[in-house]
């Protein structure tokens, strides 16, 4: 089963190479892997990366955009959609490692034992579990966008439990080295005491600048009708 990496960053290369890594380390069959990255076109790192990208032997993309910044995350991920060739799209940060072997055999199993297109939320072991949802392809086919609300998590969460399609898959399990987190930030290592510095002198101002607006966003009545019609929009026979 082909499966689509969604994920956005911002000048945090070491920990991205990192996360990149743990993906296809872990993977039972890398061929059926894409890893998509929405990148801004002023980003720092970019070159690095293309240059990382280029030597890899990984199915790896990079998408650049204007600068759209956490407020408008959903620009991003809906972005990479676009391109996106894989089964089931997986919601993904540059700071989640995954830690479970053959991840990618284990949700394919899934999916064909259910033969139904529900939304798989991959389980966090440090986290909630409902930060990293895979959709089936059907859902971005059928809506246009995979979320119109930089919180694209909780935009899935609460369209998925609406419909009640809305399934866990807590034996595939995530770390999420969040820039707040204690184990970020005691982080002994170098690389990540730098990108830790990176997180907070350049990103974290930024997210917890706009993190109660976009709250206030996600919640607007506009928003909720949004999702409203976004669940309405999702046939029955689909389940």
């Amino acid at each position: 089963m082909k499966i689509s990496i969604l994920c956005p960053t911002r000048n945090r290369y070491e920990l991205l190479v990192e996360s990149i890594e743990s993906i296809y380390n872990t993977a039972s069959d890398v061929n059926n892997i894409e890893f998509l990255l929405g990148m801004d076109e002023d980003d720092p790192s970019l070159e690095k990366h293309r240059e990382y990208v280029k030597k890899s032997d990984y199915d790896i993309k990079i998408v650049t955009s204007e600068r759209f910044g956490y407020r408008m995350l959903h620009e991003y991920v809906n972005r990479l959609c676009e391109i996106s060739t894989g089964k089931y799209l997986i919601l993904w940060n540059d700071d989640a490692r995954m830690q479970t072997e053959n991840w990618d055999s284990i949700l394919a199993r899934k999916v064909e034992v259910q033969n139904k297109p529900f939304v798989w939320e991959l389980s966090s072991s440090n986290h909630c579990d409902d930060i990293f949802p895979a959709i089936p392809r059907e859902w971005y086919e059928l809506l246009g966008h995979f979320s119109l609300n930089a919180h694209n998590d909780t935009w899935i969460q609460e369209i998925s439990t609406w419909l009640n399609v809305k399934k866990y898959a807590r034996d595939i399990i995530v770390f999420h080295l969040r820039g707040d987190h204690e184990n970020f930030k005691k982080s002994d290592e170098p690389k990540h005491n730098t990108e830790r510095s990176k997180f907070f002198e350049e990103i974290y101002d930024e997210v917890d600048s706009v993190l109660e607006s976009s709250a206030q966003s996600f919640h607007a009545p506009e928003m909720f009708e949004a999702r409203k019609r976004a669940a309405l929009k999702l046939p029955n026979d689909l389940y």
